[in-house]
């Protein structure tokens, strides 16, 4: 039923009432439907299945729902997809994880949406020393109070 059922508040339901990992996993693997992989990420967590899965997915419009900052940060520093990382970045709160990928992010586009939210002065000069993108370059210099 939590697979099958043509309806989705069915299916929905069904999958609440499930407590085994396997099964859930499963269901997350299969799902096709946003509101049902929402959930399952929010219900799994700490798992290799979810890890993998959040590395890999490519969903428009499910990053923006997740609010849990341990996925958003799997997601950010890990997915293949550079909208994917983008959309996590944007919820990310942890200064820290923010500041990795600004310095270390293969992708100028991500580096750049996570350095629009740092603050740190010494991050900033490192990205404005050492980062190979003009723009986000540029942005550092833009964001550095201190510019002797």
């Amino acid at each position: 039923m939590a697979n099958n059922d043509s309806s989705y508040g069915v299916r929905l339901e069904a999958i609440k009432r499930i407590e085994d990992a396997e099964i859930l996993n499963e269901i997350l693997l299969n799902a096709e439907n946003n509101e049902i992989i929402i959930y399952l990420i929010g219900k799994l967590s700490g798992n290799e299945i979810l890890d993998d899965f959040l590395r890999t997915f490519n969903h428009e419009g499910i990053v923006e729902h997740i609010r849990k900052q341990e996925v958003l940060e799997v997601i950010a520093c890990f997915n293949c997809h550079t909208d994917m990382k983008i959309e996590a970045i944007a919820g990310i709160l942890n200064e820290n994880v923010l500041e990795n990928i600004a310095l270390n992010d293969s992708e100028p586009k991500v580096r750049l949406h996570a350095a629009r939210k740092i603050t740190d002065e010494q991050v900033l000069a490192k990205l404005v020393l050492h980062d190979s993108d003009t723009e986000v370059r540029c942005l550092a210099i833009s964001k550095v109070s201190d510019q002797s």
